[in-house]
């Protein structure tokens, strides 16, 4: 069975503002600007993760339901993969 796991795009140039981040793809120049939470799923995504893991260490770190998460992180992987600031791998 593929699982799709999500990874940073190693052509990203992260810019820390606090607890927030903004990215910029230097080939495409397509931008994104992350929240204190996009920011900690690009922390995460250093490593590739599927979106099961992801929402689960979400669910740990922010208390929050497990389902809600998700629905949230399936947002920020559809504008990141816009972006093209994250790479989606299937295995």
């Amino acid at each position: 069975m593929t699982e799709t796991k999500y990874l940073r795009n190693a052509k990203v140039a992260a810019v820390n503002f606090g607890d927030e981040k903004a990215l910029l793809n230097v080939q495409t120049g397509k931008y994104l600007y992350l929240n204190e939470t996009g920011s900690r799923l690009w922390d995460l995504l250093e490593n590739s993760r599927t979106l099961p893991e992801l929402s689960n260490l979400m669910f740990l770190e922010y208390e929050t339901e497990v389902d809600t998460a998700r629905k949230k992180i399936e947002k920020f992987i559809e504008k990141a993969l816009a972006a093209k600031v994250i790479m989606a791998i299937n295995e």
